[in-house]
This record gives C-alpha cells, sequence and structure tokens, in this order.
C-alpha cells in the first residue's frame, strides 16, 4: 500500500500574509508541504483565490518515526513545532498553483477532492470552474 502524505499541522494562526487556513503535511521522502489560499490580481478591479503548494525550507519531515527535524538534523516535538510555525515568519519555496476560486467556499471544495493530487502530483490539474 503507498504511503500517504501526513497532515502535521492545519492553522489560521501563521505569520502567512493570508487569513485562511494553512495546512503542513510531511510526505515519506522527508519533505515537508505547505498547502495555502493567496489572493491572486487578475486585474485592476478583479480579485481571485488560489492554492499554492509549497515545499517548507526549515523543516522535513521523518515518516517512519514521525518526527519533524530542522536543517541541522535537531528534532522538534509537535507542541514546539506548532509554536514556532504559529508565530515565526516561512521560509517556503513555492512548487505549484491551482485554482481559480471567487471565494473561500469554492476553494475548499477544490482542496477536499483534490488535496492528495496536489501534494503528490505537481503536474496535475483539475478542471476549475471560472466564473467571469
Amino acid at each position: 500500500m503507498k504511503d500517504k502524505a501526513r497532515l502535521i499541522y492545519k492553522t489560521s494562526n501563521t505569520c502567512f500574509p493570508e487569513y485562511l487556513p494553512v495546512y503542513f503535511y510531511g510526505l515519506p521522502n522527508q519533505k515537508m508541504l505547505v498547502l495555502f489560499t493567496r489572493e491572486r490580481q487578475n486585474d485592476f478591479v478583479r480579485k481571485s483565490l488560489e492554492w499554492v503548494v509549497a515545499a517548507h525550507l526549515e523543516f522535513r519531515y521523518d515518516y517512519q518515526s514521525n518526527v519533524i527535524l530542522d536543517h541541522e538534523n535537531q528534532s522538534y516535538d509537535f507542541e514546539e513545532f506548532k509554536e514556532y510555525i504559529d508565530q515565526m515568519q516561512q521560509r517556503i519555496k513555492p512548487l505549484q498553483t491551482y485554482g481559480t476560486f471567487h471565494n473561500w467556499a469554492e476553494a475548499e471544495q477544490f482542496y477536499n477532492s483534490n488535496a492528495s493530487q496536489m501534494l503528490y502530483n505537481p503536474e496535475f490539474t483539475a478542471r476549475v470552474v471560472s466564473h467571469s
């Protein structure tokens, strides 16, 4: 059976500029990915939301031992990690963006249906209904 991404933490209290939930996932390949939505300016008047899948540059996840590690191999328990994430600026590298959503409900529905494809397949593109 294929190992799946583990949701490590979901929060709306991070130092990300977004006010919507941010999801931190650990992968079997020891990477940590971050999924979040952000506003995108479509033109001078219209804005929309898009999902961003990003690699976390400060932490990785040991899937076998369920441990969070920094770049110096120092381990963090989940409470320390949550405290750090909620209070410190995050270093991430965006890998892929998905969708054009006009509200959080649309974005959340997309996440609920497509999170695993977003996490495992950077080439994944889903049909997203766009409202003109």
